[in-house]
């Protein structure tokens, strides 16, 4: 089935779904991200621990908060760049998901901060940004 968006047949089969009333909102303001899925491969977050100069150990997956992590042939740092107008083909044959590429994935400040203690460590977002 396909609603439109901000449509009360979409909240209602939304609330049936879920077993109570939901209400559907347009935050035109807040934390969001850019894009419906933000993709990073492990060579970029392997790049970034190592350039950044990070001393304690891996650099957290979380403080990027991906839906795709994807682990290449070769660990090239930010080879995401290269994917933009191009199309990510996951599974096999024609039965598998496509996600096509639109922009590079504009970081936040939000990379800074450790995912379970908060702690702020500013060279992660200034190793993305250089």
């Amino acid at each position: 089935k396909e609603y439109e968006l901000q449509s009360d047949k979409l909240r209602e089969e939304l609330s049936r779904r879920y077993g109570s009333d939901v209400e559907l909102m347009n935050l035109r303001h807040g934390i969001f991200d850019e894009a419906s899925i933000s993709v990073i491969s492990r060579g970029t977050v392997l790049g970034i621990e190592r350039e950044s100069g990070r001393g304690e150990g891996p650099c957290d997956l979380r403080r990027f908060r991906p839906n795709v992590v994807i682990e290449t042939d070769s660990p090239v740092p930010f080879a995401e760049d290269i994917w933009v107008g191009r199309t990510l083909m996951f599974g096999e044959g024609n039965s598998g998901a496509a996600v096509k590429v639109t922009m590079k994935d504009e970081r936040c400040v939000m990379v800074n901060l450790d995912p379970d203690t908060a702690e702020k460590d500013s060279e992660v977002m200034k190793t993305v940004v250089v």
